[in-house]
């Protein structure tokens, strides 16, 4: 997520990218914040001097948020209380999605302003592998598409011959292999299928590998993949990984008698002597407990916020919601 603050006056410019900063957003958003943003609106036109309602046209509107939603895009409804002076003054919904810029004015918490901070260091790039049995193309999506090299199998007969499909399959791996990123292999038939398989059997140093299907090649296959939102869920993977990877270590640290502590008052009581390393808290409860996150964040702490969405969420959601890491054992 692309963002800039101007705190002292409560301004906060932003540019969800992914879905994910969607639901960044959905959870720092409240009644009364005012957004601004270009969105399609009716213009009134006047014809034989009466006012009538003209086709909507792209304006730039404020609204003092009221009700929110996500689905696919966050809607953001509320009053109209600034606009062009042909538009009426009723009710609008914005509709942000990825590439939506927003300008958000509000008393910004300085965690939420870290949160939104954080989501623009995950923006991480993801490969995808176009291939079918004769050809495979690679790219790197990160906001943009990148096109880095094209594979062209050959000595593969019509019948796929063996050696020229090995020699085919070890050229896609060789470039695959040592990349750091999440990697989609997509594509007609099953040439992803047996190029995933000849990648176990090698042993190779290839990452982790998402495989999904589609029904073109080039461009028109990674366009394909890119309308059904593939990358959109490899993205929130990534957060959930995160944060399952992070629960699962708190719980082993509880079962080891380790640096943890957890409950409410026992964490308050760790944030007030400065013991607090980072703090874990469930979506559900940030809003009622910002003063304590602020404390968190005073003594130099991180905060993490967790899902329900995963299992582990949801375990870590039953012995209260609040944990944290200390730096030293509390009596």
């Amino acid at each position: 997520m692309k963002s800039s603050f101007d705190l002292k006056h409560g301004i906060g410019k932003v540019t969800p990218e992914n879905p994910d900063d969607l639901w960044v957003l959905e959870g720092i958003l409240k009644e009364g914040d005012l957004i601004t943003a270009k969105t399609p609106r009716s213009q009134d036109i006047v014809r034989d001097g009466k006012k009538e309602r003209g086709p909507k046209k792209l304006v730039l509107l404020t609204v003092q948020l009221e009700k929110m939603e996500l689905d696919n895009v966050l809607k953001l409804r509320g009053k109209i209380v600034a606009g062009p002076e042909n538009v009426d003054r009723g009710y609008h919904t914005i509709e942000a999605d990825a590439g939506t810029f927003m300008t958000i004015k509000r008393e910004w918490k300085s965690w939420e302003v870290s949160k939104i901070k954080k989501a623009a260091d995950k923006t991480e790039p993801v490969l995808v592998l176009i291939l079918d049995e004769r050809e495979a193309d690679l790219y790197r999506v990160r906001g943009k598409v990148e096109h880095l090299v094209h594979i062209t199998g050959k000595n593969i007969g019509k019948g796929g011959d063996i050696s020229g499909r090995k020699g085919y399959f070890g050229e896609i791996i060789s470039v695959l292999e040592g990349k750091e990123e999440k990697i989609v292999v997509a594509g007609p038939g099953f040439a992803r299928d047996d190029l995933v398989k000849e990648i176990k059997e090698r042993k190779s140093n290839v990452g982790k590998i998402i495989i999904e299907g589609c029904s073109h090649t080039g461009m028109n296959g990674i366009e394909e993949v890119l309308k059904r939102k593939v990358l959109d869920r490899v993205i929130k993977s990534s957060r959930l990984e995160e944060e399952v990877e992070e629960v699962e270590k708190f719980f082993e640290a509880i079962a080891k008698d380790g640096k943890v502590t957890y409950g409410k008052n026992e964490v308050e009581r760790a944030t007030e002597s400065g013991a607090v390393e980072k703090i874990l808290i469930s979506e559900k409860l940030v809003r009622e407990n910002e003063k304590l996150l602020e404390g968190v964040e005073k003594i130099g702490g991180k905060i993490m916020i967790i899902s329900e969405e995963s299992q582990n969420g949801k375990k870590f959601s039953g012995i209260g919601g609040i944990g944290a890491f200390l730096r030293y054992r509390m009596e």
